[in-house]
Order: structure tokens, then C-alpha cells, then sequence
């Protein structure tokens, strides 16, 4: 073998590899810039209350502006707190509901939660960040799948409110 060809194989890989690599470094560039938060049911520090929690975590490095949040109801509807507060003033902070933190998640591992006294059943709880189109949603591990696809089907043809 040549050494000029093993050179020139050499050569092609090292740029094959460097362009794969400068490839990845863009598209991880992107990703982080997107804001990731997790949604869940339950407070994020159990306790022995009979309000109804859920609670939102940043998972990003930036600031995540949540501007809704609610539960997800058995009858496949959403109950968003913010529309609620706004048309129901009773609902604020008081008569068993409970805030704890702000919605303005400033660093990773900050919490946002809300608990309130609800009759109807949840399956599940979801969240909207500013900077997107639809809520992240989550459902208890008991709802099945069948439902999960229709709310979401549904969340996505009619909106949040529909």
C-alpha cells in the first residue's frame, strides 16, 4: 500500500468525522436553547393535605415563563388555573388554595406549584411555556393509552380551550 493513498484516506476521514462532529455541535447548540420543564401531579414536597397539586421543575440552564398551567379532568376536558383565576377572582390564593413559588422559572431545578381543593377526577396535569404552540401534558400511569391519544388528538385539533 501506498502511503500516499493512506495518506489521503487519512486525510478524508479526518474531514468526514469533523464535519459529523461540527453537525452534532449545531444541533445540540439549537436543542439547548429550547426551554425543558417537567409537569407533574403531586407537590414536589409530599404532604398530608387534601388539596389537589401539581408542579412544574425547570429543567433548563435559562429563564422558562409557564403561561398556563392546569389539570387534565376525567372527562378528557383541561381545567386551565389561569382562565379560571381570571374569571373566577374567588379562586386566588385562599379559600384552600395553595402557590408555591413563581411561574418565572429562573434556573435549573426551580419549582412552581399549585394545589387547590377539586372535586373532579384528574388523570393528569399540563403546562405551557410562552415560547410554545401546545402544553406539555402528563398523565398518571393508571390512564390508558387509548385516552392519552385522544386527549392529546383532541388538545391538538381544538386548542387548550376548546
Amino acid at each position: 500500500m501506498d502511503i500516499d493513498l493512506l495518506n489521503d484516506w487519512g486525510t478524508f476521514v479526518g474531514a468526514v468525522v469533523a464535519a459529523v462532529a461540527a453537525v452534532w455541535n449545531l444541533a445540540l447548540q439549537f436543542r439547548g436553547k429550547r426551554g425543558k420543564y417537567k409537569v407533574r401531579l403531586g407537590s414536589s414536597v409530599p404532604q398530608a393535605v387534601p388539596e389537589t397539586f401539581m408542579h412544574v421543575t425547570n429543567l433548563s440552564d435559562h429563564l422558562i415563563v409557564i403561561s398556563d398551567y392546569g389539570f387534565i379532568q376525567d372527562d378528557r376536558g383541561l381545567f386551565p388555573f389561569r382562565l379560571e383565576f381570571d374569571l373566577d377572582p374567588s379562586l386566588q390564593e385562599g379559600d384552600g388554595n395553595i402557590y408555591r413559588g413563581t411561574p418565572h422559572l429562573k434556573r435549573r431545578g426551580s419549582t412552581f406549584e399549585v394545589g387547590m381543593i377539586f372535586l373532579p377526577k384528574v388523570i393528569g396535569a399540563f403546562a405551557k411555556s410562552v415560547t410554545q404552540e401546545h402544553p406539555n401534558l402528563w398523565f398518571h400511569k393508571e390512564v390508558s393509552f387509548v385516552t392519552r391519544i385522544r386527549v392529546r388528538t383532541r388538545v391538538r385539533v381544538k386548542g387548550m380551550y376548546g
